[in-house]
């Protein structure tokens, strides 16, 4: 028998934390998967529960709620990020904090619409088409939410730096395809937020540091100088002058 087929016979007499272990054996070693794997199908099934619960009006909504605040930050952002670098001078900073501002505003307005709809659907007859239509729903949000980490991640970990968690996973070309399709979606004006968009940031700020240590050494600055000229000798030079001197003195009487 099996080893795979031996923990499934025996998992109903075992205690939990045994229940545990031989879950993860039959997952991890049978089915080529890792904990990555399992992370994105516990928020893939999370997502199709909520949608389930909540219905295809409600979490159609709360989808068009995130999409349509994503949406208007992106169209948005370009007529209105002349206000924050007034006052930001870093453009990335500044783009970032325009972009909140404006997704959090249109998320609120959305919500508050979608919440109004949503209750009317709820007391209709349309109740149990509904539940079975948002579990739809609640599954492409999940989708978008994997999406998003991924991007979130690349700007960090790029490429060869990804996590051998990361590049095992059976899951990763489907998010990577996912998410190479929001990227191309994404405006050309905005390719300084995309990916690697952190990496030129910290490489900025890097030559920036350097340069500045390069200008000291090569154009020190003339008040911290320790050769600076001076006038003469202070008054505590003077007195261990004059005590080296009645030293001498005294000594070649």
């Amino acid at each position: 028998m099996s080893s795979w087929i031996y923990y499934a016979l025996n998992l109903p007499y075992q205690t939990s934390k045994q229940w545990i272990n031989n879950c993860k054996f039959i997952m991890l070693e049978n089915l080529s998967i890792n904990l990555l794997d399992i992370g994105a199908l516990i928020v893939l099934l999370m997502g199709s529960l909520i949608g389930l619960a909540l219905g295809f009006v409600r979490a159609g909504l709360f989808v068009a709620s995130w999409s349509g605040a994503g949406l208007a930050t992106l169209f948005g952002l370009p007529s209105v990020r002349y206000f924050a670098r007034q006052h930001i001078e870093d453009k990335f900073f500044a783009d970032l904090c325009t972009g909140v501002t404006i997704f959090l505003l249109t998320l609120i307005a959305l919500f508050l619409l979608s919440s109004l709809v949503g209750g009317w659907v709820r007391d209709s007859r349309l109740n149990a088409l509904d539940r079975s239509l948002g579990m739809v729903a609640g599954t492409a949000t999940s989708v978008f939410l994997l999406t998003g980490a991924f991007l979130i991640m690349e700007n960090i970990l790029p490429g060869d730096k990804r996590l051998e968690i990361v590049k095992e996973a059976k899951s990763l070309p489907i998010v990577i395809a996912s998410a190479r399709f929001l990227s191309e979606a994404l405006p050309k004006n905005l390719e300084h937020l995309g990916t690697g968009s952190i990496e030129r940031t910290a490489d900025q700020a890097k030559k920036v540091l350097e340069k500045g240590v390069y200008d000291r050494l090569v154009r020190p600055d003339p008040s911290n100088s320790l050769n600076e000229d001076r006038a003469g000798y202070d008054k505590k030079e003077r007195n261990n002058l004059e005590r080296a001197i009645d030293l001498f003195n005294n000594r070649s009487q």
